[in-house]
């Protein structure tokens, strides 16, 4: 059995084209607080704070080709918007759009529903973003510029825009919008079945270990379909081929 599998390998190998596959993944979740400004349309949540949590699948990969901007495609998996009323937001944002922009000044997070008509802007001058990765810092927490906003398209109430601003008087009811990351699963390299944090191919032999002895190894579910077996095995060596690594 050990050698079937082990040939299996070979031959793939010997077939395969290095083509591009994702090997980093994990989720993140992002906590957004602030307070509604109700800015332009008296909104019936306004001077009430809010707190949303954004959970991101760190495998998605960037579709944007410039240098100052990642674009994340379904990259949010689920979301909570909560208000101090007890208001749950009815918005669902999951398998919506992540978009990291990076200017002279900072940067900031794009955090949009599916439909589109829902957005979270969060915005600082001094925190530049890194547009490569989602997992942008997660010891970051900081205060937002007042450009940041929620476009919520509520059924309930019609469209609420919130814009946080840092001038205005907290005890009046509105506030700066606070960014932090509360928790992170720590990414998982696929293929990296030595666990040494690189693909290569001294990680054959564990890769058909696993393969032999049944048990669940997150770094050898290449295809990530939450088990390891024989469907593993092309993206397993699409990852060991892209990498380019003789070792």
């Amino acid at each position: 059995m050990n050698s079937l599998i082990g040939a299996c390998l070979c031959m793939a190998l010997c077939l395969s084209f290095c083509v591009s596959a994702s090997q980093v993944y994990g989720q993140v979740v992002y906590s957004i607080s602030g307070f509604i400004d109700g800015y332009g349309l008296g909104s019936p949540l306004a001077g009430e704070s809010y707190v949303a949590e954004f959970e991101i699948d760190t495998s998605v990969l960037d579709t944007d080709p410039s240098s100052d901007r990642g674009l994340y495609p379904g990259a949010i998996l689920s979301a909570s918007v909560v208000f101090e009323s007890g208001f749950t937001s009815e918005v669902d944002f999951s398998g919506g759009v992540v978009t990291v922009q990076r200017d002279l000044g900072g940067g900031g997070v794009f955090l949009q529903n599916a439909s589109g008509n829902s957005t979270f802007l969060v915005y600082d001058l001094n925190n530049p973003f890194d547009t490569d990765a989602l997992l942008t810092d997660p010891a970051t927490q900081f205060t937002a510029s007042p450009d940041s906003l929620i476009a919520l398209n509520e059924p309930t109430f019609g469209l609420i825009i919130s814009f946080s601003n840092v001038d205005l008087d907290p005890q009046g009811g509105s506030g700066p919008m606070v960014f932090a990351v509360i928790s992170a699963v720590a990414p998982v390299v696929r293929g990296d079945c030595d666990l040494d944090g690189a693909v290569t191919f001294g990680d054959i032999p564990p890769m058909i270990d696993q393969l032999l002895n049944g048990t669940f190894l997150a770094q050898a579910d290449c295809n990530a379909d939450g088990g390891v077996d024989f469907d593993d095995i092309p993206t397993f060596v699409d990852i060991l081929m892209g990498s380019g690594s003789t070792n």
